[in-house]
């Protein structure tokens, strides 16, 4: 993907895109178009002054159609200072994500790193004014742009402008490589991988009934059943408004037990998986491997598992699933490669 000299996107087709879009896996069934929006304070604070007035009817409308409170309230700006992102699928869906910023430390892949000052409060890779001095004396940061979207995460690449979709050992890896190259991290490697991947983790959050309740009285139903009663009520149907006001309530606290009872289930049954060990390798200080027990939501992938079995597991699925690919057995001919998500086994092609 190139990009002129004002950071237009020239696209695979040569087209220019606007500064502030994005297309990515153009052409197959997984394009996506990103569009780049940063806060407005003008706009920002205009909406929230309407809000006010108008009693919460625009907040109303923008939590029914999150892009809508995007359009409302931030700017369009390029993909480099995007904390927000509309979404645009295949099938036309619109969804918005946030653009997550994290400090790293020094050993982290530099293809992913944002090195930059800290100048008045904002991080940037110009001087923004500030004299050279300053920039000498001040330690500079390192981060990385990142959003999530469908539990898959999508990293910014500084040297090309874009966003890239993160893969592990799945993608564009040898099987040579596996065999020859995957001896083992050492802890401080583990740790930049995890913070790169994420924990190898499900992870299900329990949502108060304080927060079930609110989100199930806006949605539009209880909404209209609100303004039901209010009318009939007006009317003097007094009758028939506390009837619908009844039936309203026990289905709100319906709907609160049964969605609770399943996120509660769900979550201990995840998190009673993720109390799972392994042994892998981990290289040392004197460049040798040792044989170390960790948790499996501490796997990375790369990671090479030791099982009870005496054959080698390559770590390689991303996404939070606990899952190994077989990639060498001593003494066997052939070896089969398979991959064991939580939930159930996924077989693969074999080696």
């Amino acid at each position: 993907m190139a990009y002129d000299r004002l950071g237009e996107d020239t696209g695979a087709e040569g087209v220019k895109l606007p500064y502030h879009q994005q297309v990515l896996k153009l052409g197959s069934e997984e394009e996506l178009t990103l569009f780049g929006y940063c806060r407005a304070s003008c706009k920002t604070f205009a909406f929230y002054l309407v809000t006010l007035i108008t009693l919460g009817i625009p907040f109303l409308i923008v939590y029914w159609k999150p892009e809508w409170g995007v359009y409302m309230k931030r700017r369009r700006c390029s993909l480099m200072e995007a904390d927000t992102l509309i979404i645009k699928d295949m099938d036309g869906q619109i969804y918005v994500s946030s653009v997550n910023s994290e400090t790293v430390e020094a050993g982290f892949p530099s293809k992913y790193v944002i090195s930059s000052h800290l100048t008045n409060g904002a991080s940037n890779g110009v001087h923004n004014g500030a004299s050279d001095s300053t920039h000498l004396t001040q330690p500079r940061h390192r981060i990385i742009r990142y959003f999530i979207f469908q539990h898959i995460k999508y990293i910014w690449i500084p040297g090309k402008l874009h966003f890239e979709r993160l893969y592990g050992c799945d993608s564009n890896t040898l099987i040579s490589s596996l065999l020859n190259d995957f001896r083992g991290y050492t802890v401080q490697e583990q740790m930049l991988r995890q913070q790169l991947y994420g924990r190898n983790a499900i992870s299900v959050e329990v949502k108060s009934y304080f927060y079930l309740l609110v989100t199930e009285v806006l949605n539009p139903f209880y909404i209209f059943q609100i303004a039901s009663i209010a009318l009939w009520s007006f009317d003097n149907y007094i009758l028939y408004a506390t009837c619908i006001f009844l039936v309203s309530c026990l289905s709100v606290a319906v709907s609160l037990y049964e969605t609770r009872k399943q996120s509660q289930s769900l979550h201990d049954m995840v998190e009673a998986s993720n109390t799972n060990t392994a042994t892998v390798l981990r290289s040392t200080a004197e460049k040798t491997t040792v044989e170390v027990e960790v948790n499996t939501t501490d796997l990375v992938p790369g990671d090479v598992v030791h099982s009870s079995l005496s054959y080698l597991a390559t770590f390689h699925e991303t996404g939070g699933v606990a899952a190994a690919r077989v990639v060498s057995c001593p003494g066997a001919r052939h070896c089969n490669a398979a991959a064991s998500p939580v939930g159930g086994p996924l077989p693969i092609t074999s080696i």
